[in-house]
This record gives C-alpha cells, structure tokens and sequence, in this order.
C-alpha cells in the first residue's frame, strides 16, 4: 500500500494516535528532539523532520531514522507549512473526524509534495539530458577519432603494400645478379681452368720444339746454320715466357704451397771439333 501523506497537523495526529501521546509531545524532530517549525523535510514513508537533521541523518546512513526504510538525499521533499491551528483543535479533529479545512490542507500538503516530486524529476530529466548531451559529444569524438585512426591505418597498409613491393623488386633483382655472379664465376673458372691448359700446352710444344731444334743443332756443322738454330732456340723460349709459366702443383694436401721450381739447366752440347790425326792413330 502507498503511504499516505498528511500535512504537518495531520501528521502529528496520526502519530499522536499510535504511540498514545498528545500533539505538543510528539510535534518535536525525533532526530533533535526540538520543536518543529520552518525549514520542515518528509521522505517517500510520510516521516516528517527538520530539513537539516534530515540531511545529517541520511548523510550518516540512507535510512528513514523512525521506520529504517531506505531513502536517499534525492527522496527528501523540502515542506513550507503554515501552522494556523491551535493543538486543541487538531486534538478534536483526531476525535471528531477530519475537517473540511483538514482535508483541504491535505490536498495542498499533496500538490506541494507532488509539484515538489515534479520539480525533483524535472531536474533529473534535465540532468539526464545533459549527460546525453555530453555522452553524444564524447561520442561523436569518439566516432571521428576511429574514423582517423581507420584512415591512418588504411595509409599504413598502403605502405606496407608499397614497401613489399620494393622488396620483392629487390629480392628479384638480387637474384638475378646472384645468378650473374655465380655464371661469371663459372666463366672465370672455365677461363682460367683453359688458361692453365692452354699454358701447359704451350709450355708442352715448346718443350718439344726446343728439343727438336737441339737434336738438329748438333747434327749441323755450318757456323750460320747454327746461329740460326740458336735463334728459333731464343724465339722458342719467348714464345714460351710470353705464354706463362707452367701451372705449379701444391707441395701436399695439407699444406697447398707451390712446389718451388727446379732449376733445370739445359747443357748445350758443344760443336764437335775434328782432331788431327797424329802418326800414331790407326
């Protein structure tokens, strides 16, 4: 059931009636123990109290100080009542039933109470309102700040898409300049491998020839013919420094030093010189 609300007579009366006590012992705050006056507060249950006590009371716990019922400082309706009648006259109207007059400060006691409700809701509403206004703004912050941070990251993966095209750009480019490279070596390889045979060869057939030409120089006996031998014997031998060194092999498997040359020293046969024959040679 509703509480009913009651003006302040009203009020008085009606817990006069219940504890048994007249309305001068009972129209004190129970919080201070002080007459009521100016300045009055109810809460939602009907309990009236000075407006200040009130406020002390429920900052201490959220909690009607008569009945225990929960209320908050926002339940609280300021009262502003006009003590006209006398506490004799309220004790007849408890007796004799309510008054024209009664119920008429009833119906006012409610209006105060309901436009100070309306006016309590109107604020909220109000408040309310604000927070929705402020919670939009944050929101509408909030909506262009993802919508900056999408287009930044948008940007990014731009980027990241360019910058992995460079790279695979340069990791085909770099292949094929390994596969240059490694075709370059394979053709150094091959040209120095044809080198060291075309020296060898060389070396080989010159070898031959000067052999050729020495076997031939001793079987010659003109003077002339043997200059001339000598000189194919010297073009012989640059034909061969021109064409290199012969290729050296390594000392061992271990340590792979070239093996010092050997100093070969071709003996040049000496021109036969006929002898006399003396008168005692057979």
């Amino acid at each position: 059931m509703a509480p009913q609300y009651l003006s302040y007579g009203g009020v008085s009366d009606v817990r006069s009636r219940k504890s048994g006590q007249s309305g001068d012992d009972v129209s004190s705050c129970v919080i201070c123990l002080e007459q009521m006056g100016d300045g009055l507060a109810a809460l939602p249950c009907g309990h009236v109290f000075h407006h200040i006590c009130l406020e002390q009371a429920l900052a201490r716990y959220a909690a009607c100080p008569i009945c225990r019922r929960e209320a908050s400082p926002r339940d609280r309706v300021r009262l502003y009542l006009s003590l006209g009648a006398s506490d004799a006259d309220r004790g007849d109207r408890v007796q004799h039933g309510s008054s024209p007059r009664h119920d008429a400060d009833n119906c006012n006691f409610s209006k105060i109470i309901a436009a100070e409700r309306l006016r309590e809701m109107k604020t909220e509403l109000d408040r309310a309102n604000d927070n929705q206004r402020l919670l939009g703004r944050h929101s509408h912050r909030l909506q262009s700040k993802l919508e900056r941070q999408a287009q930044q990251l948008e940007q990014t993966e731009h980027r990241l898409q360019h910058i992995q095209r460079d790279l695979d750009s340069a990791n085909v480019q770099l292949k094929r300049w390994q596969r240059i490279a490694e075709l370059g070596f394979h053709q150094s390889s091959m040209a120095k491998a044809a080198h060291v045979d075309l020296e060898v060869r060389v070396q080989a057939t010159a070898d031959r020839m000067l052999k050729k030409v020495r076997a031939h120089e001793q079987q010659v006996r003109c003077s002339s013919c043997r200059e001339r031998m000598t000189d194919v014997e010297r073009a012989v031998l640059a034909f061969a420094s021109a064409a290199g060194p012969a290729p050296r092999s390594p000392c061992c498997q271990r340590h792979h030093r070239p093996e010092e040359p050997r100093a070969t020293t071709t003996r040049r046969p000496e021109p036969s010189r006929r002898r006399r024959r003396g008168p005692y040679d057979s």
